[in-house]
């Protein structure tokens, strides 16, 4: 039975305690990106992972709260009054966690970020697009219209944190299976304290995450700000919005649309034919690749250069974001790059 992680990778290692404050986390995170308008799905998205979860979720942060609070029946009531009476334009936050109220980070979290959405008939969909057209072509935004973004993540000894299991769990998600989803991933990950506000204990965090990171590239973290008004992207040949992904993951979700620019389903596995890790599995509106049977991190000290996760990397370069930010001094700009080329280039320069 593959294992979640290999031989050789300890978990001591890539955790990073400070004075009894956790500020780094390893995890399995599965995050999906959405431009609809908010429905039951987003809340059967939420009850999975709360029940996946259980007692681990212990506290919450939601809208401008300044620090954690103890998760309590006021929290559960959150996420469905948004979805169901949302303001149009609005953007909702919260995230559910496992972190302690003094402040930290936790393995077991769930992260939302809602953008509500006006419900609109297909007239009203072709005057939206004539108007984007005339923008987007107009002015040269580079910028799209914000996404939804849901993620969830699962502690490495979670009874779920075993690849079949988990794969079973994220590819049964109704936001997955059944809905327009933008595009999304699923895999390793490091969860980091964002709320740190120490100077010397942020740029310790971020210095070994930008170390971590760039060691291990099948390691994701989670940055919604780099990516929420980067994934739709206006395309001229499309006269629509083309919805791409952040970067791959063990398993990576391309919408039907995104399809289009990589000459459809069966071309796509066509040009995957060649590796038989790769599972294309179909969703409702779009595939899901799955880079070999499990998810790996990778190691360039020890040449593990993940050429399964490489394949499908080539595969879906075209619809894959340009950039991606870091997050301070600690962790630059130009490492972040660095983290979210690996897969892309040639393994003797990563």
């Amino acid at each position: 039975m593959p294992k979640v992680m290999p031989d050789g990778v300890k978990l001591s290692e890539l955790r990073l305690d400070v004075n009894g404050r956790r500020l780094l986390d390893p995890c399995l995170e599965f995050v999906i990106y959405l431009d609809t308008p908010l429905n039951e799905r987003i809340l059967e998205f939420l009850e999975r992972s709360m029940a996946a979860l259980g007692p681990l979720v212990t506290s919450y942060v939601a809208e401008a709260m300044k620090r954690p609070a103890p998760f309590d029946d006021k929290a559960k009531t959150l996420v469905p009054t948004w979805v169901r009476r949302p303001r149009l334009g609005k953007s909702y936050y919260a995230e559910f966690s496992g972190a302690s109220l003094k402040g930290g980070t936790s393995a077991a979290s769930i992260n939302v970020v809602l953008i509500a959405r006006p419900t609109m008939t297909d007239v009203q969909q072709e005057a939206y697009r004539a108007s984007m057209k005339q923008f987007y072509e107009g002015s040269g935004s580079i910028f799209g219209p914000p996404v939804t973004s849901l993620r969830v993540t699962i502690p490495l000894e979670h009874p779920l944190a075993e690849p079949t299991r988990f794969l079973e769990w994220v590819l049964a998600f109704a936001v997955a299976r059944d809905e327009r989803f933008v595009s999304g991933h699923a895999g390793l990950a490091m969860n980091h304290d964002e709320a740190v506000s120490d100077s010397a204990l942020r740029n310790a965090m971020e210095g070994r995450l930008a170390a971590l990171c760039l060691r291990h590239p099948g390691l994701d973290w989670d940055n919604t700000g780099s990516v929420q008004t980067s994934l739709l992207r206006w395309d001229r040949e499309l006269s629509d919005f083309l919805p791409r992904i952040k970067r791959v993951n063990w398993l990576t979700f391309v919408s039907d649309r995104a399809l289009v620019r990589l000459g459809g389903r069966d071309r796509l596995a066509s040009s995957l034919a060649s590796d038989p890790a790769i599972v294309m599995h179909a969703m409702g509106e779009g595939v899901c690749v799955q880079a070999g049977p499990a998810p790996q991190p990778g190691d360039v000290a020890r040449h593990e250069f993940l050429p399964t996760y490489r394949r499908v990397a080539a595969a879906l370069r075209p619809i894959r974001l340009e950039t991606h930010s870091g997050m301070g001094l600690g962790y630059s700009d130009d490492e972040a790059m660095d983290w979210f080329n690996a897969l892309d280039r040639d393994p003797g320069d990563v």
